[in-house]
């Protein structure tokens, strides 16, 4: 079963996760459905749940919702083998996967009661650190939703709540913004048009 789906910023890839005991990551050609690569979930993964490419399209995150529910990071290369290069826990329930439009190594994750800002730090020894953003009011609402703006230092997010969020900062320190009335249910879906 496909449970999550993205495509990539030059649109010429698609990838899709999976449920099940193993689950697999599928990496496909966007204009002929054929197959490019597969990653697979570490030991223990239950069901993707988000997913997302870099924007320079190297990397890819992949939200498993096993106990800890871990974001695993893949490389996408030739040489970056099946499993992750690295990973982060979140524990919190992720409903979407956004990398930065500027910067190939921050992407953020949101979800149930969190909008967190993630690191990655490429290299032999590849890590990834997270930063839980702050909302006014101190209790934080759950967001469905997740779109960066041009700029890539400015988010926004739609929450459960039916509000879009705007968040100011990337990393350490990111904060919200001004929120703006939308609908009474939850906003599940956000695009910001680039020039």
């Amino acid at each position: 079963d496909v449970t999550a789906l993205c495509l990539s910023s030059d649109r010429t890839k698609v990838a899709t996760g999976q449920n099940g005991p193993k689950p697999l990551v599928f990496v496909w050609n966007s204009s002929t459905a054929e197959y490019i690569c597969q990653r697979r979930v570490p030991k223990g993964g239950r069901l993707v749940s988000a997913i997302g490419f870099s924007n320079d399209g190297k990397h890819l995150a992949a939200c498993d919702m096993s106990e800890k529910i871990t974001v695993h990071i893949f490389d996408l290369g030739p040489k970056g083998g099946e499993g992750p290069i690295a990973e982060v826990q979140i524990n919190q329930k992720v409903m979407q996967i956004s990398w930065s439009p500027n910067d190939p190594n921050v992407f953020a994750t949101v979800g149930k009661d969190h909008m967190m800002v993630c690191t990655l730090t490429p290299g032999a020894k590849a890590a990834c650190s997270k930063k839980k953003a702050t909302m006014k009011g101190g209790k934080f609402a759950s967001q469905s939703s997740i779109a960066w703006a041009s700029d890539g230092k400015t988010m926004f997010t739609g929450g459960a709540d039916g509000k879009i969020y705007s968040w100011n900062g990337v990393g350490p320190g990111a904060s919200q913004g001004k929120s703006f009335d939308n609908c009474k249910g939850a906003v599940h879906s956000l695009t910001i048009g680039m020039e």
